[in-house]
Formats: C-alpha cells, sequence, structure tokens
C-alpha cells in the first residue's frame, strides 16, 4: 500500500469586530462602526487572550471568529 502526499489549504484563523457606535473603545482601540478584520496568527495580532475575553463579553461589540483556508498548503497523507 503506498500513501500519496496530498496539499491542503493551511487554515487561518480570522475575528473581525464591530462596534455598534463608531469610535467605541475598547482594549486600547477605538472600534470602528464598520468591520475590522483581524489575522489571529499575525504576530501584529492586536489583543492578549485575556482581552479576547473583554471583547467576547462587552455589548457594544460585534464579535465573529471564523477559521477560512489560506494561502499557504501544507502536505498532509491522503
Amino acid at each position: 500500500m503506498t500513501t500519496s502526499k496530498k496539499k491542503t489549504p493551511e487554515m487561518k484563523r480570522l475575528l473581525t469586530i464591530t462596534s455598534k457606535v463608531d469610535g467605541f473603545r475598547r482594549c486600547g482601540v477605538a472600534h470602528p462602526g464598520k468591520p475590522t478584520t483581524y489575522d489571529m496568527d499575525s504576530p501584529e495580532f492586536p489583543f492578549s487572550g485575556d482581552q479576547l475575553e473583554v471583547l467576547a463579553h462587552e455589548p457594544m461589540l460585534i464579535i465573529h471568529a471564523q477559521e477560512v483556508p489560506g494561502t499557504d498548503e501544507q502536505e498532509t497523507d491522503a
């Protein structure tokens, strides 16, 4: 039996934050009234784990976390 390598997209974790009031401040950031998307795996991601908890429980913010296929591919056994 032979195994083949199959390329699958690396998953990217994204966090989108929308403020119900433009400029509402939380965790040191003025959140705009339009959706702002952050790459959670980026070294420039501005929030710590504790701050994510605060943001998730803030009623003035709409938080949407998702995983999407990234542009990098990794090999897996098929």
